[in-house]
């Protein structure tokens, strides 16, 4: 039980540290968009970081001894669902649909992965809203 318990403080201090790096890069970003005027493209950054942060902070803050709960584990799930098939969706289209472009992959990165990243969370979040209430009933 020490050994997993030990395991388990040194996820908590990477996970820390990881929260620590999205709300610093998401704090950046929401003065650079007050300061400098909106950007779109500062604005999905912004707002993907900022999910990274709160999901980062909110395992960071659960017991060791308690499992994550639900919102938390489909919040997760459909980020990285919904994500991932964004990301691919956006990274492998542009390479089929026009060839000779060579920059048609960084959508993908930088546009529909962060984006599908944020839906999923909210899309898991509402699920695991409906999930419960069905569970109650």
């Amino acid at each position: 039980m020490d050994n997993k318990l030990s395991l388990f403080r040194v996820k908590r201090v990477f996970t820390i540290l990881l929260a620590v790096v999205s709300t610093v890069f998401t704090l950046g970003v929401l003065v650079g968009q007050i300061l400098d005027g909106f950007e779109p493209i500062g604005a999905i950054f912004g707002s993907a970081s900022a999910t990274m942060a709160v999901l980062c902070w909110l395992s960071a803050s659960r017991d060791p001894a308690k499992a994550p709960g639900l919102y938390f584990r489909y919040a997760v799930l459909g980020g990285k669902i919904i994500g991932g098939f964004a990301f691919l969706a956006g990274y492998i289209g542009p390479i089929i649909l026009t060839p000779s472009s060579n920059q048609g992959p960084l959508f993908g990165i930088f546009i529909s992965g962060p984006i599908g990243f944020v839906f999923g969370v909210l899309v898991g979040v509402v699920y695991g809203l409906f999930r419960s209430n069905a569970k109650d009933t």
